[in-house]
């Protein structure tokens, strides 16, 4: 009991003092916060505990990004929103950028317990919750956000579980699923030069998102190792700094979306860049259970239009920001003479995903199977790679 008090008392007297709180901020606190909420033990319920400490309209808000990204941006235009409307009474939404607090999987526990309200996971850390997920991470899926965006619109109800007007991340109804926030499509960059044919990583090392698929899908595209910790920001950038300088024991290239790469100055340690639009990153606004059902149905609607609007602002930031990203990385490249900024042409791209698909048929039937309606949605009037090679796998015995 006593640590949970000291928590609380510490996160409410450092956000009083640090109430915007920003990506670079006062990392040291933050650690901190995020040490005494996850530590914390309580017999007294988390609703009456927050009500004595007068913290009960403190709603937190924890992502791993910066915040001059899709999402960042997002999260920082809820807050306004969230204030304009006097909404939370007495208080803000207080927002922790840059994995301040936590990183993606780790936010999962405080998240369910009712330490911090609001997160925004990726997609690919969100699969051992919900399998179906796992359909976002085939490589070549979708063209782009507005594909996306379209699939999720028509499969919602298939992905998720909808109960009441709510729609829950899986079965045990934990995680309510909110919104889904467009980081973009994903691009290349290496030290190493990109080779020619279906093995175009050339043994090179490369940090990818943490998803099986996506791991496969590396492995056939002739990686020597692919990283799928949660390494991100200043540690990752160290890593391709190795690499770069020649160094050994550094991460040769990694996979991201322009405004990521840009935000995070990966740009500045890498030779070689390679628009390939391979696969698409995102991420669910969730929140849980034990908030969202402490909130009346109007206070629930709300929300929901809030994160609704901020949705659409995201999905309109991440089409400028990767654009405006892409120029200014291929003009660095240019200025610095790096090695290579090219698209993937409409040939390699072929190639690329014919290799990827006949290397794991096998595998991923069963996957694609167990997913037969959701596959049909996205798979619906397209034809060539990658479809063709679905529509094979939902007819092969």
């Amino acid at each position: 009991m006593r640590t949970l008090l000291i928590g609380f008392i510490t996160l409410f007297l450092i956000t009083c003092n640090n109430p915007t709180s920003s990506f670079g901020g006062n990392t040291s606190n933050s650690s901190d916060v995020a040490t005494d909420i996850s530590q914390s033990e309580s017999s007294e319920s988390d609703k009456s505990l927050r009500k004595k400490l007068g913290l009960e309209n403190v709603v937190i808000f924890s992502h791993v990004v910066g915040k001059n990204t899709p999402k960042g941006k997002g999260a920082e235009w809820l807050k306004q929103e969230v204030t304009k409307q006097g909404f939370l009474e007495n208080s803000q939404l207080q927002v922790y950028p840059g994995a301040l607090l936590f990183n993606d999987p780790e936010v999962m526990s405080p998240l369910e317990k009712n330490k911090v309200q609001l997160a925004a996971p990726s997609i690919s850390k969100l699969i051992s919750h919900n399998p179906k997920l796992q359909i976002f991470d085939f490589p070549f899926l979708f063209l782009d956000i507005d594909e996306v965006q379209k699939f999720y619109n028509v499969a919602r109800d298939k992905l998720f579980y909808l109960e009441g007007g709510t729609y829950y991340l899986d079965e045990k109804r934990n995680f309510i699923v909110l919104g889904l926030w467009h980081s973009g499509m994903k691009q290349l960059s290496n030290n190493r030069d990109f080779e020619k044919g279906d093995k175009p990583l050339n043994s090179s090392k490369i940090r990818i998102q943490s998803s099986e698929i996506i791991k496969n899908t590396f492995d056939s595209l002739g990686v020597s190792e692919s990283v799928s910790d949660d390494s991100f920001g200043t540690k990752l950038y160290y890593a391709l700094k190795k690499s770069f300088s020649g160094q050994a024991g550094g991460i040769d290239g990694q996979e991201n979306t322009w405004s990521s790469i840009y935000e995070e100055n990966y740009y500045q340690v890498q030779q070689n860049f390679k628009e390939t639009n391979h696969g698409y990153l995102g991420y669910l606004v969730i929140t849980n259970k034990i908030f969202w059902d402490s909130l009346d149905s109007l206070d629930q609607e709300k929300w929901k239009k809030m994160v609704d609007g901020a949705s659409l602002q995201v999905k309109s930031w991440s089409k400028k920001l990767n654009e405006t990203a892409k120029k200014k990385i291929e003009a660095h490249v240019n200025k610095a003479e790096r090695k290579s900024f090219a698209a993937l042409t409409p040939e390699e791209r072929e190639t690329w995903c014919k290799g990827i698909y006949e290397d794991n048929f096998n595998s991923w039937k069963e996957i694609v199977t167990a997913n037969k309606e959701l596959i049909e949605i996205a798979t619906k009037d397209k034809t060539g790679c990658p479809f063709d090679f679905f529509k094979r796998m939902l007819l092969t015995p």
